[in-house]
């Protein structure tokens, strides 16, 4: 890696997830006939030329819910890490933390490109970031060092017996025994996070960045 960045220490909340979500649509960003009374598929999505799907709210296992034009997260989990949001809505929301504090939005809304480096601006870690934030300097087996610790220091290994409930925990519970030795937080176990790349991304030979 050849340039600075900054990671945020938790994951993305129910809260703050619904918040981007009545900002966009208070800009006109979202499609409003997505949450029309007669509309089969209530989901939060863009007006581009190309929509695409930014998160189910109302899949059963989303913890956010729309009522009376307003996001709101589900009583109790507003500290919990948002769930059912697709790759486009991951970018979305960067887009629109950017545009919220005066910086440069970096995803483009009709291709989905990403201008990487050169401008201030939020976006996803690439691949190579999220490894390197997860072992830093010493590329230990997990976040917070070579033990296995079982649920002690993240949550994994949880079994969910009613298919439709997320067993996911609030941000940053597991801090500061389960961080990355640089002060992440849940880089293992809660919920998977998306990367602006993928892995396979680099089979292609490239090294830097």
């Amino acid at each position: 890696l050849s340039d600075d960045f900054y990671l945020a220490k938790y994951e993305v909340t129910n809260k703050q997830y619904a918040d981007m979500l009545n900002f966009a649509w208070a800009k006109g960003y979202l499609d409003k006939t997505a949450f029309a009374p007669d509309s089969s598929k209530k989901e939060a999505r863009g007006v581009t030329a190309m929509p695409q799907k930014y998160q189910d709210v109302l899949d059963e296992h989303s913890q956010i819910t729309f009522k009376d034009g307003i996001f709101l997260a589900h009583p109790g989990k507003e500290d919990f890490p948002v769930v059912e949001v697709t790759w486009y809505g991951a970018a979305f929301y960067c887009n629109m933390l950017s545009e919220q504090e005066g910086l440069t939005p970096l995803y483009n809304l009709e291709d989905w490109s990403c201008q990487v480096y050169g401008k201030q601006g939020y976006r996803l870690p690439t691949e190579a970031e999220w490894e390197y934030a997860a072992t830093y300097d010493d590329g230990r087996i997990y976040p917070w060092g070579n033990d296995d610790a079982g649920d002690s220091k993240a949550n994994i290994r949880h079994n969910v017996k009613n298919p439709v409930d997320v067993d996911t925990t609030a941000v940053g519970s597991f801090s500061p025994q389960g961080d990355s030795k640089l002060g992440i937080c849940d880089l293992c176990g809660n919920v998977a996070e998306w990367c602006n790349d993928w892995f396979g991304y680099y089979l292609t030979g490239t090294v830097k960045n």
